[in-house]
């Protein structure tokens, strides 16, 4: 038993790495996809109506962006 111990951390951490490689670029991609959602001046949300909402932020001193996930 003790003898795969090894292998099986080997196989553990390899399969765990290539999972988060393809989370990573999913994530790219979606960025990707949303860019024009930020920009300089502007960006949009989704308000809890589910409306995306445009918000200028040009004329105000302070942004709090929350951010939840569940």
């Amino acid at each position: 038993m003790k003898r795969f111990l090894p292998i099986f951390i080997i196989f553990f951490i390899s399969c765990s790495y290539g999972a988060s490689e393809e989370l990573e670029s999913e994530i790219l991609e979606a960025v990707a996809e949303t860019t024009g959602s930020i920009t300089e001046s502007t960006f949009q949300y989704i308000d809890t109506s589910e409306a995306v909402v445009t918000e200028n932020f040009t004329d105000k001193k302070t942004i709090i962006i929350f951010w939840a996930d569940y």
